[in-house]
C-alpha cells in the first residue's frame, strides 16, 4: 500500500461521518481531492454513513445530487450502502435511484459455513443475470459462480 501512495496510485481519505452542516463540506473537498489527484476512481465506503445525518430525504437527495454533479467525466464512483437490518431498503433509500448498477451481497449458512451470495439487482442500459451467485475469495482473488445452473 505504502508503495501505491507513493507512486500516487492510490490515495486513502479517512473522514469521519459528517453531520448535517458538514456534509456537503465533505463533498465538496472529496471533488477537490479528485480533480488534484486526477483519480480515475473513487471508492466511497459508505455512501450510508456520508447520508446518515441528513435528517430529511429530501436533503439527502440533494448531496447526492451535488455529489452527481461534482464527479469529473471519466470517474467511476462505487459506494457501499448498507441494508440495515429488518428493512428491505438498501441505505437511505437515495442510492437505488442514482446508481447505475446495484449488487446486493447476502451472507448465508451452508453446511455450517458462513458464505456469501451476490446479486445483480440493477445495472442499468444491461441484460444482465437475475440468478444467485456465490462470491468466493480465494488467494488468487475473487471468483463469482452461479449458485443454480441455467
Amino acid at each position: 500500500l505504502d508503495k501505491l501512495i507513493e507512486e500516487r496510485k492510490f490515495k486513502l481519505l479517512d473522514l469521519v461521518a459528517p453531520t448535517e452542516t458538514l456534509a456537503k463540506d465533505i463533498i465538496t473537498f472529496i471533488a477537490h481531492e479528485i480533480r488534484e489527484f486526477n483519480a480515475k476512481l473513487l471508492v466511497l465506503d459508505s455512501l450510508t454513513t456520508l447520508l446518515l445525518n441528513t435528517p430529511e430525504l429530501a436533503k439527502a437527495r440533494s448531496l447526492v445530487d451535488v455529489l452527481r454533479k461534482i464527479k469529473p467525466p471519466g470517474v467511476t464512483v462505487i459506494a457501499t450502502a448498507n441494508v440495515f437490518y429488518g428493512t428491505r431498503r438498501i441505505g437511505t433509500g437515495v442510492e437505488e435511484v442514482i446508481a447505475d448498477t446495484i449488487i446486493l451481497l447476502k451472507r448465508f449458512i451452508h453446511k455450517g459455513e458462513l458464505r456469501t451470495k451476490l446479486y445483480v439487482l440493477k445495472m442499468r442500459g444491461s441484460a444482465h443475470s437475475r440468478r444467485a451467485h456465490e462470491l468466493v475469495f480465494t488467494n488468487t482473488g475473487v471468483k463469482v459462480i452461479p449458485l443454480m445452473p441455467a
